[in-house]
């Protein structure tokens, strides 16, 4: 019988919090203004059309669906094994799938 190579990640609370935490700091640090997540900005730009139409939600909004994101692929791609390789994970998924101006 073959076994199986792929093992689904487990995510478990803790190293979502941590990896979140990550997250949000790569978020805040990096800035609305110098990075462009993939094509999460994109998709922004068609949900909020204008320059200050609903601003502070769409930032909010852009931050929430980041560190989601943030979570599912740092995790995924590390399984973190203690905080400090979560909060790495974390801050470090931005710049896999992000894009620098």
């Amino acid at each position: 019988m073959i076994d199986s190579v792929f093992e689904v990640p487990t995510y478990e609370f803790a190293a979502c919090a941590f990896t979140a935490l990550g997250a949000i700091v790569a978020f805040g640090k990096l800035s609305h203004a110098r990075v462009k997540t993939w094509a999460l900005s994109y998709l922004f730009d068609i949900a909020f059309p204008g320059k200050d139409s609903n601003k502070v939600l769409r930032i909010f909004m852009e931050c929430l669906v980041f560190v989601a994101l943030g979570i599912i692929v740092a995790i995924a791609v590390t399984k973190p094994a203690n905080p400090m390789q979560a909060i790495a994970a974390g801050m470090s998924w931005a710049a896999l799938l992000g894009k620098f101006k």
